[in-house]
Order: structure tokens, then sequence, then C-alpha cells
């Protein structure tokens, strides 16, 4: 029974363990709450601007290191000015 009470306590804080491990584990791009996308391709096409902020005082700088299965990236954000720069690479198989 206490695997059963464990598993319940871990629904009740993390959801449901497939929603969990699409997030965490299969890096696919769906909403924790249900499987919508997390932007529309408007959305995505309204934060698109050739006229970029400065790079300007220090950058917050988040990486994540996706292994060897996955994709690795790393975000760049300057508070003072909104400029966000991100980057993210694929592991190539041979």
């Amino acid at each position: 029974m206490a695997g059963s009470a464990g598993a319940s306590r871990h629904r009740a804080r993390s959801g449901l363990p497939l929603t969990t491990f699409r997030l965490h584990n299969g890096n696919e791009r769906v909403s924790g709450e249900t499987l919508d996308l997390l932007l529309t391709v408007d959305e995505w096409l309204d934060c698109e601007t050739d006229d970029l902020p400065p790079r300007s005082g220090a950058p917050e700088v988040g990486v994540n290191l996706g292994g060897s299965a996955s994709m690795s990236a790393a975000s760049f954000y300057w508070p003072e000015t909104g400029r966000l720069e991100c980057i993210a690479r694929t592991v190539r198989r041979a």
C-alpha cells in the first residue's frame, strides 16, 4: 500500500506522471495544464522583430543541458532593455 500512497501523493503534487514525463524528460512543447501549444503561430510572429533593443547592462543567463539524447539551449536576457536571445542545438547521431 505504501507504493500506492506514494504514487497518489506524487500525482497530487505534480499532475499525471505521463504529463510530467513529457514536459521534463521528453522536451515536448506542451503545457502542464493541458496538451495545448504554449504559443500560437500568431503569438510567435508578434514576438519577432528586426528592431532589436540594445545589449545593455548585465544579462541574466539560463542554460539547459539536455544531455546526449535531446536539445541543449541557452537564453540571454537583458532586463534593462527587455532584449532576449536564445540559442539551441541538437545532437547529431552518426
